[in-house]
């Protein structure tokens, strides 16, 4: 009998045991252990910099670029040592830059965890470059002899392209007879002569104005030289695009069947990806357009189309109503430029210049040059005050005048 019962307590008690653990997993099923992750980066910089990033203002973390043969630039994928759970909050801050160089953070900064993968960016770059130079470092541009430089590059290689006007001798056989345009490559440290012929010879002429698209790959400038393609018969100065994929050059300013501009044309902008160039002209026959009165006018090419339009028409007149330094947006279909016709827009009635914005597919044009509660400005004649310029983003355009700039925000 007292076998028995000691028989019957072991498997109550056998069962009481199963039935804990049983309600411990589903405990443990429902109540699961919170999960830890990695913060993760992308360190862009010099070869073999080194620098020292902290979490909330600790966790020190060294991180330092590989040096590659060839290019002058590199990439370090790093993480944080320590795991995070989810939801706790993370700000990544810079404790320590390479030195002689300026260190940011532009992306990803701050957050909770789990963080948005492949978001965390750090950069780093040489404070001062010299970048009128030439490929093997034996000649220089001085202040005297460079000018005009424009930035390209994007998506990790921002700020690696670099065009610039000098008549530095030395430079990708560059001789000094004229202003040539020159494109810089700093990853791989080269500086190539783009304002050159077929075969490689420098324009017979002076270049100016270059405009480097959003990738850096493709850059729009406009030059008096007869050689750079083979067809150039006009005598004027031109618009020509450079792009890097090919070592080629073909001539923007030109009208359907490639007809050649009949006066002068200058002033481009190129988009993000070289293929729509925005420039002004004083032209009558590079559009179906016709010039009106104006003396110049605004147009956009599209390459791979091989297509010309007149931007500036006058929506009254039907013709050209005349237009000056326009600036493209990065897809192409925002133009913001200056003008002094009074018939663009309705109630322009100030008599001033005023800045105005195209936009594909949209009938109306946009006067954007207004004050802060949208009346018509009531000074700035200057016209060396007018610039306008867009940003690589569609949405935003700015424009000086009287040394003041201002920024305008579309839809």
């Amino acid at each position: 009998m007292k076998k028995m019962k000691k028989i019957f307590l072991s498997f109550i008690l056998a069962i009481l045991v199963t039935g804990l653990q049983a309600q411990q997993k589903a405990k443990t099923i429902s109540n699961p252990l919170p999960k830890g992750s990695f913060i993760s980066g992308m360190y862009s910089a010099p070869g073999g910099a080194s620098i020292i990033l902290q979490n909330n203002g600790k966790a020190d973390l060294t991180v330092t670029t590989p040096k590659e043969i060839g290019i002058n630039y590199s990439a370090k994928l790093f993480d944080f040592p320590t795991k995070l759970l989810d939801s706790t909050k993370f700000k990544i801050s810079i404790k320590k830059a390479p030195a002689g160089q300026t260190a940011n953070i532009y992306a990803g900064a701050e957050g909770k965890m789990p963080q948005d993968k492949n978001i965390l960016r750090v950069g780093s770059d040489f404070t001062y470059d010299h970048i009128s130079r030439s490929t093997n470092d034996k000649s220089f541009s001085t202040f005297y002899d460079g000018s005009e430089a424009a930035v390209g590059g994007n998506n990790g290689e921002e700020g690696r392209y670099v065009t610039f006007v000098t008549t530095a001798v030395g430079l990708d056989g560059s001789t000094g007879k004229y202003r040539q345009i020159f494109w810089r490559d700093r990853n791989t440290g080269i500086t190539k002569l783009i304002s050159a012929a077929p075969n490689g010879e420098e324009g017979n002429g002076e270049s100016y104005s270059p405009a480097i698209s959003g990738d850096g790959k493709s850059v729009a400038f406009e030059s008096y030289s007869s050689n750079l393609v083979q067809s150039d018969k006009n005598g004027f100065r031109d618009i020509f695009i450079w792009q890097s994929g090919t070592n080629k050059i073909e001539t923007v300013s030109i009208g359907t069947g490639g007809a050649e501009a009949n006066a002068e044309s200058y002033e481009p902008s190129v988009s993000g990806d070289g293929n729509f160039i925005a420039f002004t002209s004083m032209a009558s026959n590079i559009s179906t357009t016709d010039k009106g009165t104006s003396n110049n006018n605004v147009f956009l090419r599209d390459m791979k189309s091989g297509s010309t339009i007149m931007i500036s028409i006058d929506p009254i007149a039907k013709k050209g109503g005349g237009g000056s330094k326009p600036s493209i947006s990065s897809d192409g279909t925002r133009i913001a430029f200056y003008s002094h016709t009074a018939t663009l827009v309705t109630n322009d009635n100030n008599g001033f210049w005023d800045i105005f914005l195209w936009e594909k597919n949209i009938s109306k044009f946009k006067r954007i040059s207004l004050t802060a509660d949208g009346k018509e400005r009531n000074q700035g004649t200057e016209s060396a005050n007018r610039i306008v310029a867009s940003s690589n983003l569609r949405r935003w355009s700015l424009y000086c005048f009287y040394h003041n700039c201002h920024q305008y925000g579309g839809r």
